[in-house]
Parts: C-alpha cells; structure tokens; sequence
C-alpha cells in the first residue's frame, strides 16, 4: 500500500510578501529617494557655511593683530644710508614698513620690523601679506639670521591700498596722503582700502589711528 505524497505533518510553507507590504516598500523607497537630493544640497550648504565663517573668522583675527600692531607703530630713530637720522617708518601706496613692540607666547617680546604689502603667488595672483621680524638697529652687527615669519590677511590684494592722514613735508596743514615721506614725524592716521574675502566681495576701509604720535 502505497502513501500519498505531500506536505509532511507540522511543516508550514514558506511565507511570502503580500502584494500589500510590496507596494509600502515601494512607496516607503520613493520617498527616501526623494528626500535624499535636498539632504545633499543642505549638506552641501552647511559646509559653504562654515567655510566663508572660518574663512572671515580668519580674515578678522589677521586684520585684528595688523592693527594692533600698527596702532603701536613706535617713532625709532636710526641712521639712513644717507647718514641722517630718520623714523624707520615708510608709507608707500601698496606698502608700508614700522618697528612696533609684540609679546607673543611664541616667540620672546621686543621690538618688531613689520612689513605689508602684496606678494605673488606662484599662479600669479597677488596675496596680502604681513611679515615681520626682530628689528635690529644700525649699530647690531650680530651675523646671527634674523627668524622672519608671515601671516596671510588676504587671498586676493587686487584691491588693496593705503593712504596716510598727517602733516606732509610739503605742507604745513594736515591732510591725507597717498604716501608717507617725512623722516621726523609718524603719520596720525593710516587707512587701509580692500575688497572683502569672498564670492560677494565689497570695497571697505579700515582707519588705524597711531597711539605714539610725534610732535608734528
């Protein structure tokens, strides 16, 4: 006697999808799909964010320590190479040099040799940048090299200028001008003119008036 053949007692078949669970998960795919376009775009948006504020974070710190540094400018006498006594100050355009006192935790204080002005990059593009180094006077002879170091204010100096307000050598009535010459006298306030960092970039000016000001 033969037994007929199928399911064994106590196996149950293999449960499947129901049409209705496929066409949720359909459902449930799209909108995920959907949603992800305008997540990578406000990602995307998060991180522009947060780059232009490190960016002008960045920007406001160097602007900040260049005038301070500036605002302390110090009237140093020192011999010329044409043998006369003349302030170690030089207002130029695009450029100006001063000696003014830092203490930083990096290096020991004392008087510095500031530097401003644009420097090529190898691109060619011009990059604002701030330079300085221990400011020795004529009567130093040390061979020791001087330990030069180098902030960048500004990606772009296109637009970079200064002007210095004071009495000139050629007048007796204080006025601005577009370059410093005199050799007895700092200037009483520098402005300094540049486009702001950026996609959106706008003229602005800052004044930094000098605290040690010489009888002028």
């Amino acid at each position: 006697m033969t037994k007929a053949v199928g399911t064994e007692q106590g196996v149950k078949p293999e449960a499947g999808f129901t049409l209705l669970e496929v066409l949720l998960s359909l459902v449930l795919v799209s909108l995920l799909l959907t949603a992800i376009p305008p997540a990578l775009r406000l990602t995307k948006n998060v991180f522009k964010v947060t780059a232009k504020i490190d960016r002008d974070s960045t920007f406001t710190a160097s602007l900040s320590f260049l005038e301070r540094r500036l605002a302390q400018a110090m009237p140093i006498y020192q011999h010329s190479p044409d043998g006369l006594l003349a302030i170690v100050f030089s207002g130029e355009p695009r450029a100006v040099k001063f000696v003014a006192p830092m203490i930083s935790q990096d290096e020991p204080g004392g008087l510095f040799l500031f530097s401003l002005s644009p420097i090529e990059t190898p691109d060619g593009r011009d990059q604002l940048a701030l330079t300085w180094q221990p400011f020795r006077s004529n009567a130093d002879h040390r061979d020791a090299p001087q330990q030069q170091r180098q902030r960048i204010l500004l990606p772009d100096a296109t637009g970079f200028t200064l002007s210095y307000f004071g009495v000139p050598e050629t007048s007796k009535e204080a006025q601005w001008n577009e370059s410093w010459t005199r050799k007895n006298a700092l200037p009483t306030v520098v402005k300094l003119t540049y486009n702001s960092p950026g996609a959106r970039s706008e003229v602005r000016s800052r004044r930094i008036e000098l605290h040690l000001q010489t009888q002028q």
